[in-house]
């Protein structure tokens, strides 16, 4: 029999991995990262040191920290080991460079009495790679472990099976538990047995360098090179450049072993100078793709540049430069190299030492010694927009080691004029050089440092006619002279790079003699300011007092002295006439727009910057340029936030005094806020709770600047005290709207805590309207499209498949009303089938998949039998060839129907073959009922609510009443369980794998909600009174946070408005009508807790808070478990719209100390109560709802009832856990290998179930012919159900003065005869191969059947080692304490009766007997031989003897005679 930890498929290793391309693209953040590794299962796990089993305990190494599994006793080399255990690592804040730099470790080692004696196997992950995958996860992966520790590293050293999922502390936490398809269980990543891991020898020359820093105040460096890939890291000798050139020469050949497939896609080449007495510091880094290396891209001599930060800088920001080539600010020279693979080589080595090649320095003295001139040609133009506005600032451009720097000129308000030209520079570009020709670095400078810099590849430099450029800089941190990334200033230069030409100048056919300052022409540009909309928050309330500075060619125009306050849409429609003198449009600097926060204590924040080209501008225009939304940023990726509306004309001369009037025409409008209340509210003062929150709606942020408003606020009544207020009333009002939706205004309202009777009203947070959203004229189209894209079309199709379903399910109903259940004949009865083939194919049953059905073939089903006729294939993932797989099933048929026509009548051999076709009807009905609705999307589900809730179906199987016509269980959970067959208790209830807020159920809800903000995320002060800095997703520091939520309804409409009956008034009467609901809550499960005992899991209960009511079920607690299945229903009440968050908990259950809080998931009720959609659903599906850090899921639903209820709550509790008894017998056992020398062995078996405690039969001794007999039988304790259900039997060879011999054994599931003894409540047995030659003819199954056992040779392949014959089988605990029985062949020896075994060993006087016993047949006959010969000996012995006395005799008497 084949073992199933065996049968295994293609694994990762075959595969090509899309995931890991996307590596290098994937942005990690900086922040807490936790990693989740769910431990599923492993298999053939190779004991170290030859032994034949360990104990192996599987480790998780991830930020430094490790963490491990229990340890597992007696593993053989072909076990299958359930483990299903959750480990967590929560890492430190890190930077993402930081992140990207850590690996996750999976170790198995064998766990000795105190400490780890070996190393199994190993498997390394890039986190960059984990956290590419899709939801950061990688769920059900099969992992190929191999020992890096041994010399054979291409020897598989097991297999692990585990999920992995790495999240952010923003990230939502990923289900690894989630239900595997059964179809595809074990298949998709398995390595099939014929398939090793690859080790190849990784070559890489490191030849020479040139052009090195200066490191050593020697004005030179110790120049060496560490190489690293994934785990392997080798480093070369060290070499002392030139002190002239700055060249170092190592000659060094390094080798490294790598392991193949890995995730690692970059071999990593960091140069250091090494120092005697201080630690060594790093040049910088070179990253080369492992798959070019591979592909023989490096094979040859090549160059590459090294790249990284200033000489002898340090810090943070250096390092990271140093490490990631693509950010470095500095050019380090460049280095010779050759790297390249061999796949087949007698030994793996890692170490550095010389290539030997004893002409190789004259080899690279004539290739690489020299090269072509190439020329550099520099002009500086201008800059502008320089950080300081004094002092003296020049620009240095390097390039290939040559430079050019510009004198120091005097700043004019950041503006600064050179019109320098440079002298021809020339640099030597070695041999192959010219194809990675380093990049341009261009450098401001002041104060004789490189404060900023861009860096310009060498390509946009090779056009001698190209024209100058501006250039936009960006800070060098590692300098630290400046922080912000927009304020690194603009120059604008141009370059040409290309080779050099000694006798053709060029200087007045390209203009590149020298440079002579332009005239500059005199303009006025106007700036249209209009509004800002979406800026960042610049001060603790939220909110800011933004002001503008608009900065172009040294002018600049500032709204300073008039700051719009409290506000982050302010509002100016004022224009802005600022001179400036350019030379031309297109040569000018850019336009800048700063937008500040405006302080009078601190220094103003800055809250955003753009830039717009001076050719925007429209020169002269009729009519105000129409505007432009401008998106801000601080000057780098990721930190856009908040626009600016403006635009832009120029006009010559005299500034006109004319003020241009751009005020959009508007129009009146009524304002209309539905408020439902404020939500989740957090303290505005320290930790006192939340008394009467009010809302301040700010009428000023929708007047017109210069507009005089009557009203300046309304505000709201403080009625309601705690978090959860509801306000309940209706806010109306006439606002100014513009006809342009571009124009668009934004309500801002704060919300504030009544305190000690009004005197004190602190804020909780600030919120905006967008009135866009909801003005008719901006919307009417969205409404069109939005209305065509929710309306549903079915087709015919879908028609036809949801009315047979419907037709199908209520036949059944109607048989069951009636009393008659649905047969399943005895023929159709379910045998457990562990034969060789049965066993294997238990992992590897071919994939089917339905094929599209055309409506002729629905139609023509239809006709027949009204069902879904659906063709079925074999997928490619198959393990053998399907049509070999259909041929012999075909064999099998037709060789069954043979032998039934040679025994059978005809009407006997009919019925057989109708009851064959009715097994695999019944078989096919099973399996289409199982995936229909797997077909239907959840909205299709959710329009019947038939289909949500499925009731449990029950046939006959011989005189057992079972469940037929499962649902698929992927998307149905079992709720409750039948007490009797006919009660109807049991039922099947959809699920889905989100909160239903996720869905559809919960698009267009009637109420809008928006997140009120407290804090700021621009200009936070370094105080120790700020407690809640943080750093954002951009790496700013952040006191911005979330104080709770806003719910309203808002609809603007004509003014006057006109009072109509519709869905804005009638929820306006619902408000204001308070209706006091049941609330039950069923709650199946919880997922993946957080384990809050240090020693163990946690033990979790539930506990539900509502509306100031507690519902805790501390007293029925479940300890040490991490999913713990609940299936219980909560009744509670609320008053709706009113306090209607339902708070869903999980705690720690501790005896001796506090409880701890394990996780919260929060359910909204009143967004259900008004959710027509939600409550329109006559069942309400399982949703699947996340506990946010920590980690975990629950799953539940909910039902709102208006009123009070009588009916009890359902009961949703499923069958407990029954306790039930495995009975073993283990008859004899044969074709097992001889382990002793006198070719005998001492035989014993012993059994394990689901980690039980072991057992053993006696000791067959001096077993013969590899036979053993016991007759013994083994009584297990067993509680059903349980996840794997897996017995183990091993074949052992027993010592007395050593360690006992491991043989072979065999790990058996019985998942499915488990699943029906525990549902049935009966007796079951384990079906396979029989004993009698005569029903192995007949292929008829016995309960007494043969089992192979495995075990893996020299060469690492798995063989067969012998076979045992057992029984098997399952009673409830009821019945085996009635009809009970002895364990081994003690009394009572009933069911079977064992008798005696044969074969055994006897005690007799008879020494020959004796000795017979005691050595093995062939032993035997070498005995027999040796005492013949022994014999023959004595006889010849005897005879010579008697010849020579005779002789001897016949000389005496001669003599005496």
């Amino acid at each position: 029999m084949e073992n199933k930890g065996e049968i295994q498929v293609e694994n990762v290793i075959n595969q090509p991995q899309p995931e890991q391309a996307e590596t290098e693209s994937i942005k990690m953040r900086d922040g807490i990262y936790m990693i989740h590794v769910y431990v599923e299962e492993a298999r053939s796990l190779v004991p170290p040191d030859g032994n034949s089993t360990c104990d192996p305990v599987f480790i998780v190494t991830a930020f430094g920290t490790s963490k491990s599994t229990k340890d597992f006793k007696e593993i053989g080399s072909t076990s299958t080991i359930v483990i299903n255990e959750h480990i967590y690592i929560e890492g430190p804040d890190m930077t993402d460079e930081e992140i990207m730099n850590e690996r996750l470790v999976l170790t198995v080692r064998d766990h000795g009495i105190t400490i780890f004696k070996g190393l199994i196997g190993t498997y390394e992950l890039d986190m960059t790679y984990i956290y590419s995958n899709p939801n950061h996860s990688m769920v059900h992966k099969w992992i190929v472990l191999s020992n890096p520790e041994d010399s054979n590293y291409e020897i598989m050293r097991g297999y692990l099976k585990v999920g992995i999922s790495l999240c952010h502390e923003e990230d939502k936490p990923v289900d690894l538990c989630i239900r595997e398809n059964p179809n595809l269980k074990d298949r998709e990543l398995l390595m099939p047995p014929h398939v090793k891991p690859t080790v190849v020898q990784m070559y890489l020359h490191l030849i020479k360098a040139e052009n090195l820093p200066v490191m050593d105040k020697g004005q030179t460096l110790d120049a060496y090179c560490t190489v690293r890939f994934a785990s392997s890291e080798c480093k070369s000798s060290t070499y002392t450049a030139d002190i002239t050139t700055l060249t170092a020469y190592w000659y060094d050949e390094i080798l490294l072993p790598v392991v193949i497939p890995s995730v690692s896609s970059d071999v990593t080449l960091t140069f250091w100078d090494h120092d005697s007495l201080s630690k060594d510091d790093m040049v910088g880094a070179i990253l080369l793709k492992f798959d070019n290396i591979r592909a023989g891209k490096h094979s040859t001599n090549f160059w590459a540049n090294i790249y990284g930060a200033p000489p002898l800088s340090e810090g943070e920001q250096t390092e990271y430069m140093n490490r990631v080539p693509s950010c470095a600010s500095h050019w380090r020279g460049r280095v010779l190299l050759k790297a390249w693979i061999e796949e087949e080589v007698k030994e793996i080595y890692k170490k550095s030492r010389k290539i030997n090649d004893p002409h190789i320095n004259t080899k690279i003295r004539d290739e690489y010694e020299t090269g072509t001139s190439y020329e550099m040609r520099v002009q500086i133009y201008s800059a502008s927009a320089l950080p300081y506005k004094k002092g003296k600032y020049s620009i240095r451009i390097e390039w290939s080691g040559i430079a050019f720097q510009s004198t120091s000129q005097e700043t004019l308000n950041g503006s600064v004029d050179w019109f320098e030209t440079c002298k021809r520079l020339t640099a030597v570009i070695p041999k192959d050089a010219e194809k990675v020709m380093p990049d341009v670095f261009l450098y401001l400078v002041y104060d004789d440092q490189k404060i900023s810099f861009v860096r310009m590849p060498y390509k946009d430099f090779t056009d001698k006619t190209k024209g100058p450029k501006w250039n936009q800089l960006i800070p060098d941190k590692s300098v630290g002279k400046l922080k912000e990334d927009w304020n690194a200033g603009f120059v604008k230069a141009r370059i040409y790079i290309g080779v050099y030409d000694n006798e053709n100048d060029d200087k007045n056919n390209y203009n590149w003699k020298k440079l002579i300052k332009p005239s500059y022409d005199k303009w006025n540009l106007y700036a249209h300011l209009f509004q800002c909309r979406h800026l960042p928050a610049a001060d603790k309330n939220g909110l800011a007092d933004p002001y503008i500075i608009i900065y172009c060619a040294g002018n600049e125009h500032s709204t300073r002295k008039t700051p719009c306050e409290s506000t982050l849409n302010p509002r100016w429609y004022e224009t802005f006439c600022i001179p400036i003198s350019i030379p031309s449009l297109e040569e000018s600097a850019p336009i800048v727009i700063y937008v500040y926060d405006y302080d009078e204590i601190s220094s103003d924040d800055i809250m955003g910057v753009t830039f717009i080209e001076m050719t925007e501008a429209v020169i002269n225009p009729d009519i105000i340029p129409r505007p432009k939304w401008r998106q801000l940023s601080l000057g780098r990726k990721g930190t856009e936030k908040g626009e600016v509306l403006i635009s832009f004309s120029l006009f010559k001369g005299e500034a006109s005094t004319n003020v241009c009037n751009i005020m959009p025409e508007f129009e009146d409008k009524t304002l209309e806020i539905n408020i439902l209340g404020l939500r989740g509210l957090k303290p505005a003062v320290g930790w006192l709770p939340v008394n009467k929150a009010f809302i301040r709606f700010d009428l000023n942020s929708l007047s017109l600047p210069g507009e005089s408003i009557g009203i300046k606020s309304i505000e709201t009544q403080p009625f309601e005290s705690g978090s959860d207020p509801n306000i309940a009333s209706t806010v109306s009002f006439k606002c100014k709207m513009p006809r342009d939706k571009i124009f668009s205004p934004i309500l801002t309202a704060t919300v504030h805590d009544y305190l000690f009777s009004g005197v004190s009203q602190p804020l909780i947070g600030s919120f905006g309207i967008d009135l866009a959203k909801y003005a008719p004229q901006y919307i009417a189209s969205s409404v069109l499209s939005s209305a065509l894209t929710f309306s549903r079309l079915l087709t015919k199709k879908n028609i036809f498949k949801i009315k047979k379903i419907n037709e199908e399910y209520k036949d059944i109903e109607e048989k069951k009303s009636k009393g008659v259940p649905e047969n399943i004949n005895e023929e159709n009865e379910k045998s457990y089938d562990i034969s060789d083939e049965n066993i294997g194919n238990s992992i590897s049953k071919s994939i089917i998949e339905e094929e599209k059905i055309s409506e002729d073939d629905l139609l023509d089903s239809h006709e027949n039998k009204g069902l879904l006729a659906v063709d079925k294939r074999l997928t490619k993932a198959n393990i053998s060839d399907p049509s070999s797989q259909i041929q012999k099933i075909d064999n099998r048929v037709k060789h069954r129907t043979f032998k039934g026509m040679s025994k059978t009548d005809p009407k006997q051999l009919e019925r057989q073959e109708k009851l064959r076709k009715t097994k695999e009807e019944e078989e096919r009905i099973k399996k289409e009922e199982a995936e229909r609705s797997a077909e239907l999307s959840f909205e299709e589900i959710c329009e019947d609510s038939q289909r949500i809730l499925l009731k449990a179906v029950f046939g006959k199987k011989g005189k057992k009443t079972i469940e037929v016509r499962m649902p698929n269980p992927s998307i149905y959970l079992p709720i409750g369980y039948n007490r009797t067959p006919e009660d109807g208790l049991k039922s099947y209830r959809y699920f889905i794998h989100e909160p239903l807020e996720g869905t559809f159920l919960f698009q267009d809800l009637p109420f809008d909600e928006i997140n009120i903000y407290r804090g700021q995320n621009r200009g936070v002060e370094d105080s120790l009174f700020e407690f809640n800095k943080k750093k954002d997703l951009t790496g700013e520091v952040s006191t911005l946070e979330c104080s709770g939520k806003f719910k309203a309804m808002i609809r603007i409409t004509k003014y006057p408005s006109v009072k109509v009956d519709d869905e804005f008034t009638q929820i306006t009467r619902m408000l204001l009508t308070k209706t006091k609901c049941t609330i039950r809550v069923y709650i199946i499960d919880a997922m993946k807790l957080e384990q809050k005992d240090k020693f163990s899991e946690s033990d979790p209960y539930v506990k539900l808070k509502l509306a100031g009511k507690i519902r805790s079920d501390r007293d029925n607690h479940q300890e040490d478990v991490s999913n713990p299945k609940i299936y219980k229903a909560f009744e509670m009440s609320a008053t709706l719209p009113g306090k209607s968050m339902l708070c869903i908990q999980m705690w720690d259950h501790n005896d001796l100390t506090s409880d701890s809080k394990i996780g919260t998931t929060q359910i909204d009720l009143e967004t259900r109560y008004f959710n027509k959609k939600w409550q329109n659903l006559a069942q309400k599906p399982i949703e699947t709802r996340p506990f946010r850090r920590p980690q975990g899921f629950i799953r539940l639903w909910v039902d709102i009832f208006p009123g009070k209820l009588t009916d009890p709550l359902q009961d949703i509790s499923i069958k407990p856990p029954g306790e039930f008894e495995a009975r073993v017998i283990i008859w004899r056992a044969e074709d097992v290998p001889n382990m002793d020398i006198e070719e005998l062995s001492d035989l014993f078996v012993s059994a394990k179930i689901n980690g039980l405690l072991e057992k053993e039969t006696d000791t067959h001794y001096r077993a013969a012919h590899g036979r053993g007999c016991w007759n013994w039988r083994m009584k297990f304790h067993l509680t059903l159900p349980q996840p794997t259900n897996v017995i183990t039997l091993q074949l052992w060879d027993k010592d007395i003065f050593t360690g006992n011999d491991f043989i072979s054994e065999i790990s058996i599931p019985f998942d499915d005869l488990a699943t029906e003894a525990w549902e049935t409540d009966s007796e079951v047995q384990m079906f396979g191969e029989s004993d009698d030659l005569k029903d192995r003819l007949l292929e008829k199954k016995s309960e007494v059947f043969w089992v192979h056992c495995k075990k893996r040779n020299d060469d690492g392949e798995v063989v067969d080692c012998g076979k045992i014959l057992i029984s098997f089988e399952l009673l409830p605990k009821k019945r085996a304490e009635n009809f009970m029985v002895g364990e081994g062949r003690d009394e009572p020896n009933v069911n079977p009766h064992l008798p005696a075994p044969t074969g055994r060993m006897k005690l007799t006087l008879n020494p020959l007997s004796l000795i017979s016993q005691l050595v093995g047949p062939e032993l035997k006959v070498k005995l027999c031989l040796i005492l013949c010969c022994v014999f023959l000996c004595l006889i010849i012995m005897f005879i010579v003897l008697m010849l020579i006395s005779e002789k001897i005799s016949s000389m005496f008497i001669q003599f005496t005679s």
